[in-house]
């Protein structure tokens, strides 16, 4: 035999997440997009951030994009997609 209770739970929800340079929402119509919560922890032989700090933010997808328009060295994209396509049209000798 079961016996069952009724029991409200508390439950912890992050309803938003702050870009960090700046400051707006980093909410997508589903999920929250960019860098979310990144972590970086300095090291000991470190010259530009203070040693042993770690330090942890966000960038909303707009201010990720500014910032690697920035970079000398772009950063490697991988399309998963352009890929799935282009294996497609490969094997249809389309390519």
């Amino acid at each position: 035999m079961r016996l069952e209770k009724i029991k409200k739970l508390s439950v912890l929800v992050t309803e938003d997440i702050l870009c960090n340079s700046c400051g707006e929402s980093c909410k997508g119509e589903r999920n929250f997009n960019g860098l979310i919560e990144a972590q970086v922890v300095s090291s000991y032989d470190s010259t530009h951030l203070t040693y042993t700090n770690e330090y942890c933010f966000s960038l909303c997808e707009k201010c990720l994009s500014k910032m690697f328009k920035k970079f000398k060295i772009s950063p490697n994209v991988n399309d998963d997609d352009k890929k799935v396509f282009d294996s497609y049209l490969s094997s249809k000798g389309k390519k």
